[in-house]
């Protein structure tokens, strides 16, 4: 049984890793922006973008505590846009480097255009659900259901568009000829947390319209720890996002040495 103060210790770890894996990409972005190593510059200026969204929206988070709900509620639709179109902008910086470095303008498709209409699609949900008669439980169940449904369908296609091009091109790769790897993992490790959503969500709902007493074991099993679990997947998620950028500075630092170690000595 997972005790308060064991989940206050948790909570804080979270805040700890969640806000300082966003700092480390930020860091990491900026390092691999500045580097003499010119192809990934845009790489890093997206990793910077990337990290001043989720400081932002975990920031935003947090702020509940202070400002209260309903400054919080006027304040969730400008960061909201403003988080999207921060992920627009690092998306456009992973499609500039892929057209730039290995010719593919069809990138632009499936990185772009997808979750615009995955965002367009869970606009017409909302309006959709609007009408209904759900509760305020149950609509937020199925607005978040539908969220992650769309970002997940969005977000596969998408990197395994990306893995397909960097495994294509590994062989005439000289800088960072096992991104392709690192970029596996970093989605394997998105589907274990969208699929830990998608199963979270529908329990929920079910326990909503079913109640406590008539759910399955299974559910109740699942939602028995659901606070402890989605921290530890928050943390999960977090630290791979850390995973590529971390193997583009190693890569870039052992190609700047080797430009040094190439320069004529006087």
């Amino acid at each position: 049984m997972v005790t308060d103060l064991n989940l206050m210790m948790l909570y804080m770890v979270r805040i700890i890793i969640v806000f300082g894996s966003a700092v480390f990409l930020l860091i990491a972005g900026i390092l691999i922006a500045v580097s003499k190593v010119k192809p990934t510059r845009i790489l890093g200026v997206g990793y910077i973008i990337s990290a001043v969204a989720t400081l932002l929206s975990q920031t935003f988070s947090l702020s509940i505590r202070f400002v209260g709900t309903a400054s919080f509620a006027r304040l969730s639709t400008p960061v909201s846009v403003t988080g999207f179109a921060c992920s627009l902008m690092s998306s456009l910086c992973i499609c500039l480097f892929i057209h730039k470095r290995y010719g593919w303008k069809f990138i632009y498709i499936p990185l772009l255009c997808l979750p615009v209409l995955s965002k367009v699609a869970d606009l017409i949900v909302v309006k959709a659900l609007n009408g209904s008669d759900l509760s305020g439980s149950m609509f937020g169940y199925w607005i978040s259901l539908t969220n992650v449904v769309n970002a997940f369908v969005t977000g596969t296609v998408a990197s395994i568009f990306v893995i397909v091009i960097l495994l294509k091109n590994k062989e005439k790769e000289d800088l960072i000829p096992h991104a392709w790897i690192m970029k596996t993992v970093t989605f394997i490790c998105s589907c274990i947390t969208a699929g830990f959503l998608m199963i979270t969500y529908p329990a929920m709902i079910a326990r909503e319209s079913l109640g406590k007493e008539n759910v399955s074991v299974f559910i109740s099993t699942w939602l028995m720890n659901y606070e402890t679990n989605y921290m530890l997947i928050e943390i999960f998620a977090a630290l791979s996002t850390i995973i590529l950028p971390i193997y583009i500075l190693i890569m870039i630092s052992k190609a700047s040495r080797r430009e040094k170690a190439e320069l004529p000595q006087i």
